[in-house]
């Protein structure tokens, strides 16, 4: 039921942006597990070719713990850059989108999560694990509340969930 949702919010937003042009297909992706290079690489070149073939629109389904920023970026920036929309959705029930994969979850055209899932956890771990410091954090809350107001359906979750973070 909810892969019909999606489906039918795809070429919703497909017919809106089609100018009366046959919608084209959906490309269907999948991010699992840790957000790393290959993961960045395999969704960033995906969503240009579904731009390259003029796709209708991009479902990326998202079940991670989270991973690398740099690569996160790398995926929130081919998604937020889309001609295409691209359809953010935690899938199937029991994943989750921590970390790395909130970012990335709130850049979707629209973002849906199936029963079951859950979201958050969005602070930065450093590569043993620890905390990073009041940069790295202030770094991830003002991306954040700069992808949120861009994005309307989670906005008010992601901002009231920021903590306050000074430069």
């Amino acid at each position: 039921m909810a892969a019909a949702c999606l489906v039918a919010g795809a070429l919703a937003l497909a017919s809106g942006t089609a100018s009366g042009a046959a919608p084209g297909r959906i490309v269907v992706l999948r991010l699992s597990g840790v957000v790393d290079p290959f993961e960045a690489s395999y969704i960033k070149g995906n969503v240009e070719a579904a731009a390259n073939e003029n796709a209708a629109a991009v479902v990326l389904t998202i079940d991670t713990p989270g991973g690398l920023d740099s690569s996160m970026r790398t995926i929130t920036q081919a998604i937020l850059n889309s001609p295409v929309p691209v359809i953010t959705y935690v899938s199937p029930e029991g994943a989750r989108a921590a970390s790395a994969g909130t970012f990335i979850l709130l850049t979707g055209s629209v973002a849906a999560m199936a029963p079951g899932t859950n979201v958050g956890a969005a602070h930065p771990v450093g590569v043993s694990g620890a905390i990073e410091q009041s940069k790295v954090l202030n770094d991830a809350v003002a991306t954040i509340r700069a992808i949120a107001p861009q994005r309307n359906a989670l906005a008010a979750y992601a901002t009231a969930s920021a903590p306050n973070a000074s430069a």
